[in-house]
């Protein structure tokens, strides 16, 4: 037997379904943006360790811009 669906079950089912995809939408940018700052901060300390390594066996990087702390000469 099929049951009448009335309008405020309609409503019901309606807002719950839209609170979940609100939900799965907000998580799904959470993870995007959690994602962009593990990039961004894995880059950043592979880049300071590669300078590291480099000034330690005495190379002169140019490649690496002034401001992060790089020498422009010969150690």
């Amino acid at each position: 037997m099929v049951s009448k669906l009335s309008l405020a079950r309609f409503a019901r089912k309606d807002f719950g379904r839209l609170l979940l995809l609100t939900l799965m939408k907000f998580c799904g940018a959470s993870m995007a943006i959690g994602a962009f700052v593990g990039l961004v901060g894995f880059s950043r300390a592979f880049e300071d360790e590669l300078l590291g390594i480099a000034m330690l066996a005495g190379l002169t990087v140019g490649a690496f811009p002034a401001w992060r702390g790089a020498r422009l000469f010969p150690v």
